[in-house]
């Protein structure tokens, strides 16, 4: 079972929260840096268990690449039922990338959005 880890975007202060996020069942969200109810000011990201080739934790709204291929980069993403997608590549094809340690996290959807694939 893998670990269930979030961060959130915060959209007020344009901030990414890493740290210290706790999610209660009524879905209101407690972290280190304040208490907020549901709402649209945080976007929370679920860490999907994998981590890149330099050890870094991969979450949804990631952007990684294939280092050693000419493979454009895609957005880490999770589709209506909860599983983790990776754009272009096949779930086998991605886990087999990620235990050769080519998978390697370039930015994400919030801080850098000119690398979202067109």
């Amino acid at each position: 079972m893998r670990e269930l880890k979030f961060r959130a975007w915060d959209k007020v202060q344009k901030k990414m929260w890493r740290d210290g996020i706790h999610i209660s069942m009524n879905g209101s969200v407690a972290a280190t840096f304040g208490i907020w109810s549901p709402s649209t000011a945080l976007v929370l990201e679920q860490y999907t268990g994998l981590k890149d080739g330099q050890g870094h934790e991969i979450y949804e709204g990631d952007v990684v690449e294939d280092y050693m291929s000419d493979a454009p980069p895609v957005v880490v993403s999770l589709d209506p039922e909860g599983h983790f997608i990776f754009d272009q590549f096949e779930y086998k094809g991605f886990m087999e990338l990620v235990a050769r340690g080519r998978i390697q996290i370039i930015g994400n959807i919030h801080e850098n959005p000119e690398l979202i694939p067109k």
